[in-house]
């Protein structure tokens, strides 16, 4: 093709090519020489020489070819929307207004945007069919959405004046208000269970005294409860005063030649009880109330004579305090109790529907050690809970845990069936038989 180009040029210029004759020195280029081929070769040369495969031509297609890699594929969005009225109708409202910019007129001021006030969107209502469809809350849930309950009292606080006596080490405390547990249909029940404790059938059983039926409040304390020698109990009995004098005096012959009424005052009168003559049972008549004491006990006389009575009833029908509780759950075999927990709290109280709260406090050493423990208690307790289930046989609902400070809270609501099934399970245990409905 540059051969081509070269003859052609030649022949538009009126000559011939004449190189193949030509003397070399003549065909270098002396200066004048009449030789336009080698114009038509330069001229030529520079024409082709970007299609020729070498460096140059690769620098130059490098710089100044359009490629896609660079720029990229066209966009498809429209830089500059052109609206056209085509006459059209729309019958759908006109779309709101765009927000005001800056904008520059062709004179050169500047259009500045003008404020508008800004409208805050109006509550949205509850209509009364959304609230109709809203599920019912269930008892965990209900549980989170109470207000903040107060702490758990001591079961001594709860007893008011009757609880002003104790043991020397009370690692238990039991506070039970037999008045509002009567009220229950768990009242059978639960006196069944009470009449087969071996505790009681040691201090009054056989003497025709119910202690659920007989006895309004009871106030327990002791290092535990295995045995009555180191218990100290109070409680204040609706019957009257003969009656239950004459019951403890069955408890007196009983005893053998230990027992006995020490001298003293009529309207106090204090009796030895017991195989080895291990308890001291007060009666204060006036006030309706019964003190029972170990007699190695270091509590004098006066002290418990001036015991005051049983708080009101209100609306706790029992408390339990225990320290290191677990030492009371080491046989339990689905709930462990951290050893560092100090002391644990619980209180139950009725609530509608039939179904009872039960709320726990229990005190860690740090508030970064609670929430360990109540992790791992919550874990425990909600496997507890998954095989009831498995079972069908659930003792209370949801739980729920929270931690405070350095305590953990504990709030369960517990049905009457569930309690009735706890009971059940207790009297097992004491091999006490069923009660019939």
């Amino acid at each position: 093709m540059l051969i081509c180009d070269v003859v052609a040029l030649t022949h538009i210029r009126g000559m011939t090519p004449t190189w193949r004759t030509a003397p070399l020195s003549v065909m270098i280029g002396e200066r004048g020489a009449r030789r336009p081929i080698w114009v038509a070769i330069i001229v030529a040369l520079m024409m082709h020489l970007p299609i020729m495969p070498n460096a140059l031509s690769h620098f130059l297609y490098g710089h100044f070819a359009n490629s896609d890699e660079e720029t990229g594929p066209l966009s498809d969005e429209i830089v500059m929307p052109v609206e056209l009225d085509v006459g059209l109708t729309d019958d759908s409202p006109p779309a709101p207004a765009p927000a005001p910019t800056a904008m520059k007129a062709e004179t050169g001021a500047v259009l500045l945007p003008v404020a508008t006030p800004k409208q805050k969107p109006p509550k949205p209502r509850a209509s009364a069919s959304a609230k109709a469809e809203t599920p019912p809350a269930t008892s965990s849930d209900q549980a989170k959405q109470e207000p903040p309950r107060r702490a758990v009292e001591d079961p001594r606080r709860m007893a008011g004046g009757a609880g002003a006596i104790g043991a020397k080490h009370p690692n238990v405390r039991i506070y039970l208000a037999m008045d509002l547990i009567r009220q229950s249909p768990l009242a059978p029940q639960l006196s069944s269970i009470l009449k087969h404790v071996p505790q009681w059938q040691v201090l009054l059983g056989g003497t025709g005294i119910d202690p659920l039926q007989h006895f309004d409040h009871l106030s327990l304390s002791g290092p535990h409860m295995k045995s009555t020698r180191v218990v100290v109990a109070v409680a204040d009995f609706n019957v009257s005063v003969p009656r239950m004098q004459n019951a403890i005096d069955a408890v007196v012959r009983r005893s053998g030649k230990t027992g006995r009424w020490l001298p003293g005052s009529v309207k106090r009168p204090v009796a030895v009880v017991g195989a080895k003559g291990e308890h001291r049972v007060h009666v204060l008549r006036e006030k309706r109330l019964l003190a029972i004491v170990p007699s190695k006990a270091k509590l004098g006389r006066r002290k418990i004579e001036s015991l005051r009575r049983f708080r009101p009833s209100r609306s706790v029908v029992a408390g339990i305090y225990l320290t290191t509780p677990w030492r009371a759950f080491r046989r339990a075999p689905l709930v462990q109790f951290p050893k560092r927990i100090k002391w644990l709290r619980l209180r139950l109280t009725p609530v509608a529907g039939g179904r009872f709260l039960l709320e726990a406090d229990a005190k860690d050493v740090s508030h970064k050690a609670a929430k360990v423990d109540a992790s791992r208690l919550e874990e425990q307790v909600r496997a507890v809970q998954a095989s009831m289930w498995l079972f069908r046989n659930r003792y209370f609902d949801d739980p729920v845990f929270d931690v405070k400070k350095d305590m953990i809270r504990l709030r369960v609501t517990v049905t009457e069936v569930q309690l009735k099934r706890i009971l059940a399970q207790v009297a097992g245990q004491l091999n006490i038989p069923p009660t019939t409905p």
